[in-house]
């Protein structure tokens, strides 16, 4: 007689194939079901606050403009802006009916990741002494955001502001657009998950 064939290393594979695949779609649905829910936690009036915008479409610029503005935070900085750009050209395309621009934002022209401007933000609180920070980016961009932040300073506390930029509905993600940019970035989200959690472990 002959014996039960073993599973060759094709259905093995494939079954894996299978498992992740499931489980990343599991993932992605609780990430779009919670992404720019639950309210923003309220900071109190001593609270020393900076604010934080991470470039990638003007309408983040100007909201931290605006948060400058409303008094949430002392200073503004801008981070992860291209080399080339002069403040006087950010300056013009902002309102700015305080004229707070020349006194209170900072342009952080070193960052080019969402790595990278939790490092550049670490490191402008630390100087401005700030206990926490207005984060400003994009709502389907926050989850990474936080997850960095918090790994780079976890002493410092976080108040997200999410901006739904133009092109994108947080209420409809099975749009194409809306939908490849949140299947992106949740995946960008658990890639940096493991890094964090797999730097954790080796961190004494």
């Amino acid at each position: 007689m002959f014996g039960r064939r073993r599973p060759s290393r094709h259905r093995w594979v494939s079954g894996a194939l299978i498992l992740l695949a499931v489980l990343w779609v599991i993932g992605f649905a609780g990430f779009v079901s919670s992404n720019g829910s639950g309210t923003v936690p309220t900071p109190t009036a001593s609270d020393n606050l900076g604010i934080v915008v991470l470039t990638g479409s003007p309408d983040r610029i100007q909201w931290g403009m605006d948060a400058l503005t409303d008094g949430r935070g002392e200073r503004l900085l801008i981070s992860g802006v291209n080399e080339i750009t002069r403040a006087e050209e950010l300056q013009q395309l902002l309102s700015d009916p305080l004229n707070l621009f020349e006194c209170c934002v900072d342009l952080g022209y070193t960052a080019r990741n969402t790595i990278a401007n939790a490092d550049e933000a670490a490191q402008w609180a630390a100087e401005h002494e700030f206990e926490g920070l207005w984060v400003v980016t994009s709502y389907y961009h926050m989850p990474r955001t936080l997850l960095e932040f918090r790994h780079r300073a976890p002493a410092l506390a976080l108040y997200p502001l999410r901006v739904e930029p133009a092109g994108y509905s947080a209420n409809n993600w099975w749009y194409p657009n809306t939908f490849r940019i949140l299947a992106w970035e949740y995946t960008k989200y658990e890639l940096a998950l493991m890094r964090i959690r797999i730097a954790n472990l080796f961190s004494f």
